[in-house]
């Protein structure tokens, strides 16, 4: 848990997660290196999702298709057991963007 001003690394191959337990309004800066635009996208696009009243209380996307799009882009994976899921959520992103959910989340909520 972090307060105000702390910072932390998350190191490669090491699993950790973001998410805030309480009902303020939490801001952080991410920094990754390298680059992947693909989860900043996920960033942008899922807090847009939030913002619009889209996801659920746990802060998934009320679609599972655009919740397994984000996961895809993100490139995120499920630790231990649950890794066993990832073929179907990367089946279930594919999809994603034959619907062409991929394109629209991007144009509305992707500002870079």
């Amino acid at each position: 848990m972090l307060s105000p001003g702390q910072s932390a690394t998350a190191l490669p191959n090491v699993n950790h997660r973001f998410f805030n337990t309480s009902n303020n309004v939490a801001k952080f800066r991410v920094e990754l290196r390298p680059a992947s635009q693909g989860f900043e996208r996920s960033l942008q696009i899922g807090y847009g999702l939030a913002r619009d009243g889209e996801v659920r209380p746990n802060g998934f996307p009320k679609n599972s298709l655009v919740l397994a799009w984000l996961f895809d882009i993100s490139e995120s994976n499920l630790p231990g057991w649950m890794s066993i899921f990832e073929f179907i959520l990367r089946r279930q992103a594919k999809k994603a963007r034959a619907k062409g959910l991929d394109k629209m989340l991007v144009e509305k909520y992707v500002r870079f």
